[in-house]
């Protein structure tokens, strides 16, 4: 065994006892989510380098994964409520978005009611209706609401420096294992809310897929991971 392998076999082996950690021990509690993103954070650094960051994590999810269909989506009704936050100046967007999405929030009592697709599916749907500058916010905001970037900022950095999931996610994820929606009651209006929910058996098999999938690469490439960057 050559000295890159060894150093494969050490540096992945690592990572495997890590994951394997998580499921025999906290799967079944907020450590296990915060253990399992941090770790991905902390591969995302050794595949890309520089400081912790969105675009860092978001690349490695959508490359490493395995899951690149499902990270690239675009959440459409959590893109209308951050259009929602730009001071009304959004209001042919949101509308637009109700109509060829059917988002309302009574869509979402349904069990696997989902709308979303990636970012050229989305343009293709509304480049028609809107003017370029539109076209260009609409673009440029559902970038956050991508599936990999939610995983970041609502999972990844709240669980890590607040320990806890993103507010008024559904607690039912228990009985799913790929993520989904429910609507759930806003207290402060009485009014159904869509939440969105990664669920951390989700999240799990992404830490896994993402261990093997780039052990895998540094194995066909003789890469040493402890070089850091492959580019």
């Amino acid at each position: 065994m050559t000295l890159i392998e060894k150093h494969i076999k050490h540096y992945f082996d690592s990572f495997l006892y890590l994951y394997n950690y998580i499921i025999e021990n906290c799967s079944d509690r907020i450590e296990g989510a915060i253990l399992a993103t941090t770790y991905l954070d902390s591969l995302a650094k050794s595949r890309y380098g520089g400081n912790s960051k969105s675009e860092r994590f978001n690349n490695f999810i959508l490359n490493y994964s395995g899951q690149r269909d499902v990270y690239e989506k675009i959440s459409i009704p959590l893109l209308k409520y951050g259009l929602q936050k730009q001071s009304g100046k959004c209001d042919t967007i949101i509308n637009l978005l109700e109509r060829e999405f059917s988002i309302g929030e009574f869509e979402f009592i349904k069990v696997g009611y989902d709308v979303d697709v990636n970012i050229v599916g989305l343009e293709q749907r509304t480049m028609k209706y809107l003017d370029e500058p539109q076209l260009r916010l609409l673009i440029k905001t559902a970038d956050r609401y991508k599936y990999s970037m939610i995983l970041w900022y609502d999972y990844r950095c709240n669980l890590v420096h607040e320990t806890r999931f993103p507010k008024n996610m559904a607690r039912t994820f228990q009985n799913h294992s790929e993520p989904f929606y429910s609507s759930l009651l806003n207290m402060s209006t009485k009014m159904p809310q869509t939440t969105f929910c990664i669920p951390p058996v989700f999240i799990f098999r992404t830490l896994q897929n993402c261990i093997n999938n780039y052990k895998n690469e540094c194995i066909a490439i003789n890469w040493d991971p402890f070089n850091y960057i492959i580019d």
